[in-house]
């Protein structure tokens, strides 16, 4: 009798261990592990239209100045940004890597035709390092794209250095400037007619992807100005749609479309905008 039970309480604790075995086998086969925090899909090429950008900036501050590129209408970047369909971001990857303005020294030249330092405080024109001008000030561009977005594409092999982050901006703009591309699909500068729909097809007409349309807005007329045009790149850096990408927060939830302007509206893309009072920019991306 007392064998019994000692077979029973033997088959029980065999039982009860077999079950919790399959139990936590069948809990880890149907687990994922959790997402690294700074993945991302696709790459999202921003350029900015200087007029539009430098209005937006005077307006906003009597002091703003603004600094040109030399070729004149020529689109400038504002940044290559890593993200997640479906969101905003990541940013801020590795704080730890800090900007350094020697490592663009080599490319300094070019850094100031395409990647220009639009906004400028207090009328500087430029800040010096030793005999150079790429400012390492956490005001200019450089620091702010490196630090938000150069830090996070150093995952990828082909964007692994500040140096291959800033060189890739300048190729793209080269290779894909909206100056060029709007032209080829019809749509030139001092445009005031066009809508958002005509540059989704100008741009699709020459590039064979769509793009992000962005507005700013003059708060005086409520009129909408072309602010900036943002493409899409994979991981491979090979051109792509970019359906499921975000604007700003608030409209993450939203069934949007690619742009922020009102549909029904013509946009006006100036090489010379009038101020008249403030006007309200919505930029989809606080960058």
């Amino acid at each position: 009798m007392e064998m019994s039970k000692r077979k029973a309480l033997l088959y029980g604790t065999i039982l009860t261990f077999g079950l919790g075995t399959l139990y936590l086998g069948l809990s880890m086969k149907n687990s994922h592990p959790p997402e690294e925090p700074n993945s991302w899909d696709l790459i999202i090429f921003t350029q900015t239209w200087p007029q539009t950008l430098c209005y937006t900036w005077e307006e906003n501050n009597p002091h703003h100045t603004c600094n040109f590129p030399k070729q004149k209408n020529l689109w400038t970047v504002h940044g290559l940004w890593p993200t997640k369909l479906g969101t905003i971001g990541p940013a801020f990857c590795n704080k730890s890597i800090s900007f350094d303005p020697k490592a663009l020294y080599s490319i300094e030249e070019q850094i100031h035709e395409y990647w220009v330092d639009i906004e400028q405080l207090n009328n500087e024109t430029e800040v010096n390092i030793s005999k150079n001008t790429i400012s390492h000030k956490k005001e200019s561009i450089w620091f702010h794209e490196w630090e938000k977005h150069g830090t996070c594409a150093l995952t990828l092999p082909s964007l692994n250095s500040e140096f291959e982050y800033f060189n890739q901006g300048i190729k793209w703009s080269e290779m894909y400037n909206m100056k060029d591309i709007l032209e080829k699909g019809d749509i030139k500068v001092n445009d005031t007619t066009s809508l958002v729909t005509d540059y989704w097809k100008a741009i699709e007409s020459v590039l064979k992807t769509n793009a992000w349309i962005e507005c700013a807005f003059k708060s005086d007329t409520k009129q909408q100005m072309l602010l900036e045009i943002r493409i899409c790149f994979d991981k491979s850096l090979k051109m792509v749609n970019c359906n499921g990408i975000c604007g700003e927060e608030s409209d993450i939830s939203k069934d949007h479309l690619l742009t922020n302007c009102d549909l029904n509206k013509p946009i006006l893309y100036l090489d010379s905008i009038p101020k008249n009072q403030k006007s309200s920019i919505n930029p989809g991306f606080n960058e």
